[in-house]
Order: C-alpha cells, then structure tokens, then sequence
C-alpha cells in the first residue's frame, strides 16, 4: 500500500508539471518555443534526464527522499487471506481496475481518474478528441492543432482551406514552385495562380538543344531565335553517332553543326539477272554473265565472285553464288545467283557402216557430238566463230551456212543421210557429183573460186532438211600421236570418201534416229583411171577389173549387204589397137535403183609393168611419164609409183606421209615392208606386221625405208597422193618373201640352199625358182617318220635311208594336256614328247565352236568390283546376279550374256556400237561405246552370265572372242577353269 501512495504522489506531480508546462511562460521566463524538457522532476522542477545537453535542462536533480506522511497501520491479528483475483485491467499509473463492469473484491476500488487519452496533444498533453467525455479527458488542448501543412520554411500552415485556430496565420507567400525558371527562379508555369507565382518568367525560355559537354550548355540549334539560346555551341563538343568509316562525316540527318557535312561515299548496287538459272550438265558457263554493278561515286568498282560452293558444271546439284563488289569508299554490296545443273542433254552421233580407217586408229564407227554442237536453223547463217557442230536446215528451202576456219572437214548429206558435198580442207579436195571419189578429186576450189584449204566450211548450201557437219581441226581428242588424233580422218575417210555414201545421225541416249534411211542404189567402186597396153589380144571385161558394186537391200547395217553384178552399158568406142582415152560407162541395179558411173581407160604403147607376188592383185600396169626412176624429187608431181635401184644415193628430198615403201634384195624378193598407211613395220620375224615406232612411223616411212638399205637392195614406193594408185598396189600385195619383177631388170640368180649332195639337184620341190628346175632325182623315201623325219623303213637299202634311219619314235604318249596337248609327264624323254605342257593351274579357259580363249590366274575375276581405272587389268570379268557392287570399264570393250544353259544370248558389242541378238544386229543400240558393260550388268536376268571383255588385255585376244560371239548366237560358251 505503501509503494501504491508513493506511485499515486509521483503521478500527481506529474500532472502538475504537465499542466505548468502548457503555460506561455516556464519557470524563468521562458519562451514556450523553446526546448520543452521532458524530465522535469516533480519536486525541485530539474531535469532528471542526465544525458539532456539543452541549455534549460544544464540544472539537473540529484534526487529526494520519498517520507510517506502516513503512519503504517498495525499489524492486523487476523489478516483476511491474500486475494487471488488477477485484474486484467489495472491502471497503469495507480494499479486500479478500470474495467467499470468488473466485480471481483480485488476489483472494487475503481480508477475512473487515471483514463489513458489515446489523443493526447504532443505539445500540452490534453485530449485533441472532441468525442472522448472522459473525466480526465474533459479538458481539451484546442490550441495545440497539429498542422500537416506546415511551410517547410517557417513552419505556418499552407493549407489555405484549414480553419483550426493554430493554422489561422498562413504563410501564402512560401509557396514551392514546381516550374522555376533555372536562370531568373521565377515560375514558368502560366497556370499556376499561387501569388508566390504571381511574378512569371516569360522571357527565359527553356532550350531543348543544350549541349551536354561538360561545362558547355549552349544551345545547338542553330535556327533558334531565342534570346536565351543566342549564345550558340559551335559543335566542337558534338560527338557523331554514326561516322563514315572512309571519311568520318555524319551518315544521320542529325543537324548538329559538326556534322552539317554529310557523308558523300556511296554504296555499289549489285544487279544479277537472271537471279535464278538452269543448265544442263557439260554445258559451258561464265559465272559473271548478267552480272552488273554501278555506284555514283566510283567508276571502276568491279564485282568479284566471294564464293562458288565448289560450282562444277559438269554436276549436277543446285549452286548459290555470291557475288562481291567493294568501291573505293570500301563499302560492300553482295547479291547471289542459284544455279541448278540438270542431267546433261544427250550428245549426237555420226554413225557410219564401216571404220575404214581401223581400230587401231579411231576406235568404233561413231564420232560424237555435244548437245550444244547441235544447231537448229531456218534461214542463211554466218558464224563469226570457228566452231565445229551439226547443222540442220529446219526449213522448206536450201539454206547457205558460212562457218570460219581452215584445214576442217565438212560434209553436206541430205534428210536421209547421202553425203552429196564433201570438203577436205586438211587436202584441199571438193567431193560431189563430178567428183565422186575424195582420194581421186582434183578439185580445190569452192563454186565461187575460194580454196577449199582455206574455206572448207564456208558457202554450203544445205537442202530442205538436210544437215552440214563441221570438224575443226583439234576437235576430237584421240589422244596424241594418235592417226587421227582429231576425227578428220574419220570423215574423210568414212564419211566424205565417196560421193553418195550414207550416213547417220542419232540422240546417243534413246537411240533416236534422225536421219531415217531410204534404199539406196547400189554404190559403185574402183572405177579408178586405169592403163592398158594396145594389143590385139584384149578381154573387153578387163575393163571391170577392181569395179565392185554394193547394194545395201533397204537398210543401214552394212551385215546384210550384197554384191551385184556390173554392167558395160557404153564402151565410148573403146579400141584396144588405138591409143587413146576411153570414156566407159558402168551401171549396177538392185531392181529398183540403177547407179551408172563411167571409167577413164586408156590405151598406150608407154606402159611400165610391175609385179609384186602372184595374187590376184600382183600386176598393175602404170604409164610410163607417172613413174619415177632414180629421182631426186622435191615434191610429188604426178608420180604414181617411185622406184630407187641399189644405184641412187641422194637421198629422200620430198615430204609425202602415210605411203607405202617396200625393199627388195638383189634377188628380187620383199625383206622388208614400211606400212606407213597404217604405221606397221614387216619382215622375216614379223611377217604379220608390228606396230614398232622406231623402225616405221606414218610420216617418216620412206625416209626409214631408204636408210635401212643394204647392199644390192631396192626400194619401190606407193605414195600417199594421185588416186593412191601406186599405194594400194603394195597393200593388196604386202607379203615378205614375194618375187618383185620390173621391166627391163635382171635380179640375181637364185642361190639354192637345199641341193643334193649326192646328185646336185634342188630338194625344195616348192621351190619354182629357175635355177632349181632340176630337182633332186634320188631315192624317195615313203616312210619318213613325222617326229625326225627319218626314214623308219629297216628293209629300205637305199644309202639315203640307211644313214638316216629313225631311231623308233612310235611312242604314244599317255599324258597330254586335254587344253594344249603338251605332254604332262616330266620325266618323258621320248622325241614324241618334247613338247611339254607347261601347265594351266588358275587358268580361266572359255571355249565356244572352234574359238578358245585361256587366260592366265591373274587375268580373270568372277563377281569382282570392275571400274574404268582397272578394267585393263583383266582380259576376263565374270558376274552373276550374286555380285551386289557396280559394273563400269573402259570403252570399246564386249560384253556377252549367256542364258541359264551357258548359250549365247546377247551381245553388247561396244567395240563397234553394235547391240546383237540372235535375229542379228539390231537396228540401233541403247548404250555408248563406253557403257556397254554398265547397260548389260543392268539387264541381266536370274539365271544368266555376264562375261566383259574389255578393251586393251592380252592383245584382245579375250575381246575378239566375244566379237566372235555375235555369230555363235545359241552356241554354248564353256567356261572352264582348271583347279
């Protein structure tokens, strides 16, 4: 009770320093305005807050003493027990319950005076709640209003519609502008009607072009008028935004005056037309064509390709080309192409019935040509290149085409394929109908008198659907060194020899033909000038010999042509007693068709003779003025034939390639032969011929011939040139060993090397020479035995047979090789036997009739990977439908399909361009020279056998067995292979 009067005391004085403080003056004449102590203690009036640095709290209290005045009762000998109720509402300042509707007896004495005012005034410490009627609240502080307006600067209220009594002094005038001008203050807001804004600032008018370089703020507009803004930024502090990387000036259309200079550097524009292309395989392409650029400030800017992605026009794909060009300001601009490569267009082939010229020297009888070699025409052209090309008259009338160029070929057929011109610029010959034969023509010059050297192609009048055909010299590629290395001697000599010959055209890929054949009359040749000596005794049909006529029974295929007979039709008064030309004309006739052609005969005293053999063609009869004996020769002339004798030694002095020389011994006999027509060399070890450069060359044949001359030995030349008359005497005759006989020449005598030494006679009964027409007459033995040749008659007695008795080769052998005979037994010593096979271990052998091939181990495959690289490799591929890779080899090989039963089925001749079924050729192939194999692998059937041949292995040997399959169609080909 005690501490409860002592707190009741200090809660009273509290109350009384509260209330002394909400006086206008404190203790001491102090303004209320200044600093209110909050610890003033209740008894001496001091600061009790020791921490308070004020100046009116600088007096601090050091504490009282607390007496309470009231004496402590007595003890209570019977104290009632100590409450238990917990008041949940005890005043704060006198531990009183203030819960009014509390009835506890701990609760009974109330303290309805110590209310807590939850609105008490921060400056007095009275009640600011008008509705609180508290008894401790009854005392208001009106006068302690707390403003929320106040004037940031003195504090009075701004709040113009609050009416408290603190706020009743207002302060208008400290108004925060929102709107200062940032040179004079004043406000710049029109609006705003406070009368601390009554003063505006028009005249400070608020740039938006301040230069934000540090310690500038001009303004940077240059058209601004404004007083404010006269003093200008001269620019120096402007950064640009997007300078030009070549000359630095602004790029923007920003107005600062440093960059008032513009960038003038232009950029290139790139135009690609067309942006999007096709073209087909093979075809030729400049990458930059329709490529342009322009750019107004550089003349010379040039457009590079930046990338081709590897572009190949001979592949097929779709290409993206970009396209660069930097000018001189070294600016870019790119544009791009898309290039798509189509599946190359089918090339065209030439195709003729026969390759005069031979394999060895243009392989096949086709010369192709790429697509874009073939041109469509309508009317005259004139080609301000050299190109070479078919060209077709698509229209109803001639047409003249002019193509530049010198020492080509051309020829000129009709729709169906006839040559009617030929022009061989590489001689200088016209062909057509007055002069049929290319070799014989003498004519040089075009109808308008140019040379046909020089003009070959030019002024050729092509007819309503027909075609001119044009070899450039170098077109072909043939290889170098080859005969024809560039396909001129393919037409000259299969296409333009003869005036009439057929030929054709047709698309390599399906084999379309676009020159349709029609029956041609027979075709004649040989009608050659020819010489004969006046004499009484004279066969009028010697005037056909050499003439052959050839009809070609309505096809192309020259396999079911037929020789018909030749007719005298007019002997122009020929007279075999009076010398003189003759004019004789010939005809031949299939029965529909007649050809006619004349023959120039002539009959003279002056004739030279010379025989070369004895076979049908052994003796030719030349005049006389075309025979050149002995001499120095600077150029051909009209010579014919050339004889040197053992005499002359000049030497060759003239050039004439392709020619024929022959040298013969003192006894009149051919020991060597210089094929220089086909570039063969013969004698005694190669009496077959051999292509050997360093003894025979085409161009260098007389010269080689003159310098392997010996002693007594001669040399007869055919030259290449004036019909070839003297040239074909020799081919038809190249045999080694053959009597050589000339007018008015005496060989020496013959030497017999087989004389008898008991009688002194010949025992060479073949021999026909004069000088043995005495033969041996001794003894003739009638048992002579095949091995020794010996005689095995024991009763013979005569000295011949008795010194020369067989020592008994009646031996059988018992061990010969079933493939070559050979005898198999090693340890066989028998004359019979001394041929041994030599074994065929790995051997491939293919047999078919009478035609075998063997091949060795290494030359043969079965079901193994074959390409173009490797096919030269084996002279034999076998394959089955077991073999899973690709077939691809060389060109101009064969390839044979056999049935189920091993039979000849088909052949894919490529050598020749020839597809072959058991009806016989067919009348065009679906594959080239160079994909037979490929086409042939893909037709194969279950069951059956691909067997390749290709080009080059063993001689083809292989290869001619299967040239030979085309007409063994339903024979058995064995395939044996020894183990």
């Amino acid at each position: 009770m005690k501490t409860r009067r002592i707190l009741t005391i200090l809660a009273a004085v509290l109350m009384l320093c509260l209330a002394f403080t909400s006086c206008d003056l404190l203790p001491g004449g102090k303004n209320p305005t200044e600093h209110v102590c909050e610890s003033v203690c209740g008894e001496c009036g001091k600061c009790l807050d020791a921490e308070c640095t004020e100046d009116a709290c600088a007096e601090k209290c050091e504490g009282h003493e607390v007496v309470d005045p009231t004496p402590d009762p007595e003890p209570n000998p019977n104290p009632d027990p100590e409450p238990t109720h917990t008041c949940e509402h005890a005043c704060e300042t006198c531990g009183k319950c203030t819960d009014a509707e509390c009835n506890d007896a701990v609760c009974a004495e109330k303290c309805p005076t110590h209310h807590t005012c939850e609105h008490a005034c921060e400056t007095c410490g009275k009640c600011t709640d008008a509705e609180c009627n508290d008894a401790v609240c009854a005392e208001k502080c009106p006068t302690h209003h707390t403003c929320e307006h106040a004037c940031e600067t003195c504090g009075k209220c701004t709040d113009a519609e609050c009416n408290d009594a603190v706020c009743a002094e207002k302060r208008p005038t400290h108004h925060t502008c929102e709107h200062e001008c940032e040179i004079c203050g004043k406000c710049t807001d029109a609006e705003c009607n406070d009368t601390v804004c009554a003063e505006k600032c028009p005249t400070h008018h608020t740039c938006e072009h301040v230069c934000t370089f540090e310690g500038c703020g001009k303004c940077l507009d240059a058209e601004c008028d404004e007083d404010v803004c006269s003093e200008k930024c001269d620019g120096n502090h402007h950064e640009c935004e997007n300078p030009c990387d070549f000359c630095g000036k602004c790029q923007n259309e920003c107005d600062n005056v440093k960059c008032a200079e513009k960038c003038a550097c232009t950029t290139p524009v790139i135009e690609v037309n067309p942006s999007v292309m096709e073209m087909y395989a093979g075809d030729e392409i400049w990458l930059l064509f329709g490529v342009t650029v322009t750019d107004e400030g550089d003349d010379e800017v040039e457009v590079l390709i930046e990338d081709d992605q590897e572009f190949d026009a001979s592949a097929e794909g779709t290409y993206v080309i970009t396209y660069l060009a930097i000018n001189k300001f070294g600016r870019e601009a790119r544009a791009t192409r898309t290039i798509t490569v189509l599946p190359a267009k089918s090339d065209l082939a030439l195709e003729v019935t026969e390759n005069k010229l031979g394999e060895n020297k243009w392989q096949g009888n086709i010369i192709n040509f790429k697509n874009k070699l073939f041109v469509e025409l309508d009317g005259n052209y004139t080609s301000d290149t050299i190109i070479s090309g078919v060209f077709h008259n698509n229209s109803n009338g001639d047409i003249v085409v002019s193509i530049p160029g010198d020492y080509g070929i051309a020829a000129i057929i009709t729709a169906n394929g006839v040559v009617i011109e030929g022009r061989d610029g590489s001689s200088g010959k016209l062909v057509n109908a007055a002069n049929p034969v290319r070799t014989s023509s003498t004519a040089s010059t075009l109808p308008s008198g140019k040379s046909v050297a020089a003009n070959f192609a030019q002024e050729m009048t092509i007819p309503a659907g027909g075609y001119a055909i044009v070899i450039q010299t170098g077109y072909a590629d043939n290889g170098a060194g080859a005969f024809d290395h560039d396909g001129r001697g393919f037409m000259n000599y299969n296409v333009i020899h003869q005036y009439g010959n057929v030929v054709r055209l047709l698309w390599v890929d399906d084999q379309t033909i676009l020159t349709p054949y029609e029956n041609q009359a027979p075709v004649v040749s040989g009608h050659t000038t020819t010489v004969y000596a006046g004499s009484v005794d004279f066969d009028i049909n010697k005037v056909l010999e050499g003439v052959k006529a050839i009809d070609d029974k309505g096809t192309f295929e020259p396999t079911d042509d037929v020789p018909v007979e030749i007719t005298i039709a007019d002997l122009g008064g020929f007279n075999i007693e009076v010398a003189g030309t003759y004019t004789i004309t010939l005809t031949a006739t299939d029965g529909t068709l007649t050809t006619t052609v004349t023959r120039q005969v002539e009959v003279t005293t002056s004739i030279y003779t010379i025989i070369i053999g004895n076979g049908s063609k052994s003796q030719k009869d030349f005049l006389s003025d075309y025979v050149a004996i002995d001499k120095d020769l600077t150029k051909l002339g009209n010579y014919q034939f050339i004889i040197y004798s053992p005499a002359y030694n000049k030497g060759i002095n003239f050039a004439n390639g392709y020619g024929e020389a022959i040298v013969v011994n003192k006894y009149g006999e051919v020991v060597r032969i210089y094929d220089g027509a086909n570039g063969k060399y013969y004698d005694e070890n190669n009496k077959s011929g051999v292509q050997d450069a360093t003894k025979c060359t085409a161009s260098g044949y007389l010269t080689e011939a003159y310098n392997s001359r010996q002693e007594g030995e001669w040399i007869l030349v055919g030259p290449n040139g004036n019909g070839n008359i003297g040239r074909q005497f020799i081919l038809d005759n190249r045999t080694i060993g053959a009597k050589v006989v000339l007018p008015d020449v005496t060989f020496a005598a013959h030497e017999c090397v087989s004389v008898c030494a008991k009688c002194g006679g010949c025992l060479d009964e073949a021999c026909q020479e004069d000088a043995c027409a005495t033969k041996c007459s001794c003894h003739k033995c009638e048992s002579i035995c095949e091995i020794c040749g010996k005689c095995t008659d024991t009763t013979c007695t005569e000295e011949i047979c008795t010194s020369n008795q067989c020592q008994g080769h009646a031996h059988l052998c018992e061990s010969k090789c079933e493939y070559c005979s050979g005898c198999t037994d090693s340890s066989c010593t028998e004359d019979a036997c001394l041929t041994k096979c030599e074994g065929h271990s790995g051997h491939l052998i293919l047999t078919i009739g009478s035609k075998k091939y063997e091949a060795t181990e290494n030359m043969w495959a079965k079901n193994t990977q074959v390409t173009s690289s490797n096919a030269a490799n084996k002279a034999v591929w076998i394959f089955d439908k077991s073999y899973t890779g690709t077939v691809a080899t060389n060109g101009y090989g064969v390839a044979v399909v056999l049935d189920a039963e091993g039979k000849v089925a088909r052949v894919y001749d490529g050598a020749n361009g020839g597809y072959w079924l058991p009806s016989g050729k067919q009348a065009s192939a679906h594959f080239t020279t160079s994909s037979y194999a490929t086409v042939a692998w893909g037709e194969l059937q279950e069951g059956e056998t691909l067997i390749v041949l290709p080009n080059g292995p063993d001689g083809n040997k292989g290869r001619q067995l299967g040239l030979d399959c085309r007409y063994l169609f339903g024979q058995k080909l064995n395939i044996t292979i020894v183990e």
